[in-house]
């Protein structure tokens, strides 16, 4: 909130600011034939979405300030399956830049509520691609973060900033928890082409009714235009947390060709998880998005995450054609291998997910959606079981000077 306070004190200062919005509305319309993958007694459910918005921005000399507000009433056929529901999706960021001295700052709020045949590696339950709580839980999340910087010279400055972020869970059996950062390092241009980024970082993760975690990383990390068509980031850091000591990472590479574009990307990390617990987690992905003419596009992505306990493996293609300027076909095809470790032994899931859809723009600022989508899982020796969803979303935007 003091974000907010503090850039719209400022819009109505000396110096004026261009001030423009775009309000929007949604209506979305779902059926889906098993949406908790039974292997009898299936249940189908309806479910229908309003979800008004409005996203603005304030554009001054020396400040700005971004919003993006956005809220999703849903209703459903069976609540037993899918509660009915009011989820947020709030962003507010701002920043002042003065002749040596930037700040910054963002407020983040989401409500949001999960559905159980998304893809379920049992990270951070915040994240719907990665959600494993069932659909009847809803999930609280706040975060705000501020960033002071100060150039030093030309080619140094220094920064310090810092975040909050909070997590509460209504029903199911995960963790609420707090996690505060504070870091501060200098960002020196080596070169033109070389960026350098020394880093220290404290970290405090406090699970509700459990002692709280302190965390200490140190970094380095290097920004590298190799040449006009290829980047790379690496960041490399000690961890410790009481006792402990681990090695991270985290690192980018892209690489841009005549059609085509490649990204490759590795991460290690220490990271907040739903059971109350700092939980090791490990990635490497790839994306390759390429154009088979001025109309067609096709790509193929791929992703492995491995943490304490579970470790999955994903692998999409893609495809969109523009049939006209308004219209837009297209299907997505994703096969995720899961694989963890519980109390019975290890459990094995296969998800075989295709999600063909149409984008239709009507007019300027009325668009439509037709989307539908086929999921087969396979668990073990329980055989498959399989679920299809068909979705008619049509979205209206209207400009305000």
């Amino acid at each position: 909130m003091t974000t907010i306070a503090t850039f719209g004190a400022l819009s109505h200062g000396a110096n004026a600011a261009d001030f423009t919005s775009t309000g929007r509305l949604s209506i979305q319309g779902s059926y889906e034939t098993n949406p908790e993958l039974r292997r009898s007694n299936k249940t189908h459910v309806a479910e229908r979405q309003l979800s008004p918005g409005w996203v603005g921005e304030w554009d001054g000399e020396t400040y700005g300030l971004d919003f993006d507000l956005g809220a999703t009433f849903v209703r459903t056929s069976d609540e037993t399956i899918t509660p009915d529901s009011l989820r947020y999706d709030t962003t507010v960021a701002g920043d002042v830049d003065l002749d040596r001295v930037r700040l910054s700052g963002s407020l983040d709020y989401s409500l949001s509520a999960f559905d159980n045949t998304e893809f379920n590696d049992n990270e951070l339950t915040t994240d719907a691609d990665s959600a494993s709580v069932s659909n009847d839980v809803q999930v609280d999340d706040v975060s705000l973060t501020t960033r002071f910087e100060y150039d030093w010279s030309d080619r140094m400055s220094l920064f310090l900033e810092d975040s909050f972020r909070a997590v509460s869970f209504s029903g199911g059996n995960s963790t609420d928890f707090t996690n505060t950062t504070v870091a501060t390092g200098v960002s020196y241009d080596w070169s033109d082409v070389i960026t350098i980024t020394p880093r220290v970082e404290y970290r405090k993760f406090e699970p509700a009714d459990t002692e709280p975690t302190n965390v200490i990383e140190t970094s380095m990390g290097i920004n590298h235009q190799l040449n006009d068509t290829s980047t790379y980031n690496l960041t490399v850091g000690m961890l410790r947390t009481g006792s402990e000591r681990k090695v991270t990472f985290d690192a980018s590479y892209e690489k841009t060709f005549e059609e085509y574009v490649l990204r490759l990307t590795g991460n290690r990390d220490v990271t907040p998880s739903d059971d109350g617990e700092l939980r090791e987690s490990r990635s490497l992905g790839f994306d390759i998005a390429h154009a088979l003419s001025a109309t067609t596009r096709a790509g193929i992505d791929g992703l492995w995450r491995e943490n304490d306990d579970l470790e999955a493996r994903r692998l999409g293609f893609n495809m969109s054609h523009d049939v006209s300027p308004d219209v837009v076909l297209g299907f997505t095809v994703n096969v995720v291998q899961s694989i963890s470790e519980n109390l019975a032994g290890t459990t094995k899931e296969m998800q075989y997910r295709a999600d063909p859809f149409l984008n239709w723009t009507f007019a300027e600022n009325l668009n439509a959606r037709f989307s539908y989508r086929e999921l087969w899982e396979d668990t073990d020796n329980q055989g498959s079981v399989n679920t299809r969803r068909a979705t008619v979303a049509v979205t209206y935007t209207h400009p305000f000077n």
